[in-house]
């Protein structure tokens, strides 16, 4: 999403940034179910090639999930919600939160423990639970993953109401096979969501 100004009044910062009509890949699926894997590729394609204009610079997101990812009325993927961007040479504020509640995880709230986790649960890689300072884009590419299985699915590969049940299945389970919640989805893109969702960065 396109930032457009930003500065300072009375003490109060404040940027301005294009308003994207339209809404959410999160609210698309909400309102009309699993998306056809041709569209669901095409939209999860354009938020890759956006992220990766981000990490060539040294950026990493750490909350990409469907509703952070905006989509205009001519069907334009815009990603937005830059507050938990890692920034090159930049030290992570420190910030702290008290634990979500069920219906906040679900809506897909942000999570920031200090000194541990930053991002939201569902979609959240394994290494960003342990230590997000220290990921880099492919941590990125993990939750790209996981935002394509929810566009596929109607749902997250890993659900639960405790923080730690989510991310401990992140970290040692496998999800239901995509092709098994959905037999429209092809083999060639269930195996591209199997390689973004592998436990080990390398």
């Amino acid at each position: 999403v396109q930032v457009y100004d930003f500065g300072e009044d009375s003490g109060k910062h404040f940027f301005s940034m294009e308003w994207v009509k339209g809404g959410t890949l999160d609210q698309l699926v909400k309102a009309k179910g699993s998306l056809d894997p041709k569209l669901a590729a095409g939209y999860v394609l354009q938020a890759a090639r956006g992220l990766l204009i981000a990490h060539q610079q040294g950026m990493v997101h750490r909350d990409i999930k469907p509703a952070n990812l905006l989509i205009t009325d001519d069907g334009i993927v815009k990603i937005a919600d830059l507050g938990l961007v890692k920034i090159p040479d930049t030290a992570d504020p420190e910030t702290s939160l008290s634990a979500p509640t069920e219906s906040a995880m679900a809506s897909g709230t942000d999570v920031t423990m200090q000194g541990t986790a930053v991002g939201t649960p569902a979609y959240m890689a394994p290494e960003q639970s342990n230590d997000a300072a220290s990921v880099d884009h492919r941590a990125d590419i993990y939750s790209l993953g996981c935002t394509l299985y929810f566009l596929l699915t109607g749902k997250p590969p890993f659900d639960g109401s405790v923080v730690s049940e989510i991310m401990q299945q992140h970290a040692v389970e496998s999800p239901p096979r995509v092709s098994e919640l959905n037999s429209r989805v092809p083999a060639s893109l269930e195996k591209i969501i199997d390689r973004c969702l592998q436990k080990r960065p390398a």
